[in-house]
């Protein structure tokens, strides 16, 4: 069964973006997922990877755009549990998102909770990741320290990211943040 994706073949503005398709849909290798995709963020960064101008991606051209995606696991490979097919999961891929199909690692997936929209789950991982990088990497917290950080969203069910950060040495890293899904 034929398949769509958008294609880069060249770093530049909107004009490079072309609709392509492939005859076959692939199947996932060892240690692989095939997720149908069914969201996929359109952010800043997918701009600058699409110019050439993102340091953690420079190729190789052609390429298909899409930072981050939801989607359903259709077909696991060799050495994946059967039982994630057929899951809501999100993944931040750099690229690749911009597909009705994508070849992931199963290690990199984290399941969406029941009842979320996929286009409302695939917003959150990559603003959250990058707000928790900006807290740990950029900032230091003096000893004993605690930073206490809510995202509330207008979603039909309400979101809450709760990251609660402490330079105590003797929390568990695992410790350190927590998503956590409300009904609104």
């Amino acid at each position: 069964m034929a398949w769509q994706y958008i294609r880069i073949a060249r770093f530049g503005g909107p004009e490079v973006i072309e609709l392509a398709e492939q005859p076959m849909i692939p199947d996932p290798g060892p240690g692989e997922v095939r997720i149908k995709v069914l969201a996929a963020g359109t952010g800043f960064t997918d701009t600058f990877i699409r110019r050439g101008r993102y340091p953690d991606f420079k190729g190789p051209l052609p390429f298909t755009p899409g930072y981050d995606l939801v989607g359903v696991v259709e077909e696991t490979g060799p050495g994946v549990p059967a039982q994630l097919t057929l899951q809501l999961v999100a993944d931040l891929s750099v690229v690749g998102g911009y597909a009705q199909y994508a070849i992931r690692p199963a290690r990199f997936l984290l399941p969406v909770p029941d009842g979320v929209d996929p286009a409302e789950a695939v917003c959150i991982p990559l603003a959250y990741l990058t707000a928790y990088q900006m807290l740990t990497r950029y900032r230091r917290l003096p000893r004993g320290a605690t930073i206490n950080w809510r995202l509330l969203s207008a979603m039909p069910r309400l979101s809450i990211w709760h990251l609660n950060l402490s330079s105590n040495p003797h929390r568990h890293p695992a410790d350190r943040w927590s998503l956590v899904y409300l009904n609104a």
